[in-house]
């Protein structure tokens, strides 16, 4: 937990002030802790590093942060009843770190909105909320699964992820 108790000062305000949904409230305190360690990793892993995969069947470190960055647009734009992040190609192909950074950034602050909702007092029928309900939980999930790749090849490279920094 030492990871955690780290970033935690930076991520609590910012959820503190969000909506009362009670079943986004755990979502969005899960999401913002993997969104900081996330932000953390990109930051700390060298640009020439950007381009490492250990095997060839693997994406490398950069495609799974724009993997990420992609599918948050889409899931948080389902979250947000706007689907023009569905199909749009934001997996850029870019692989300079800055453009990376910048877009996962980006996607961190749509999310935001999305975990921001108040969804059971959204005017939308009950299908539609357990969607969107189901779609954050999803992107949630998604990123947990994703940062544990992301861990395990900065371990790789000699460096210590942030959730295991002190």
């Amino acid at each position: 937990f030492a990871g955690l108790i780290a970033i935690a000062p930076t991520i609590a305000p910012a959820i503190a002030a969000q909506g009362t949904d009670p079943a986004v409230k755990g979502m969005r305190t899960e999401w913002g802790m993997t969104a900081g360690f996330l932000r953390t990793a990109v930051e700390q892993m060298p640009e020439a590093d950007f381009a490492y995969k250990p095997v060839s069947t693997v994406r490398t470190f950069g495609e799974i942060i724009k993997h990420i960055t992609a599918t948050q647009m889409a899931l948080c734009g389902v979250a947000l009843g706007d689907k023009k992040f569905l199909s749009d190609g934001v997996e850029t192909a870019s692989t300079k770190k800055a453009d990376i950074a910048r877009e996962l950034q980006d996607s961190m602050e749509y999310c935001s909105r999305a975990y921001a909702q108040d969804i059971a007092k959204l005017d939308i029928d009950a299908a539609q909320r357990q969607m969107r309900y189901d779609v954050l939980a999803h992107n949630t999930a998604h990123n947990g699964e994703h940062y544990g790749n992301i861990a395990t090849y900065m371990r790789m490279k000699g460096m210590v992820p942030p959730s295991s920094q002190r």
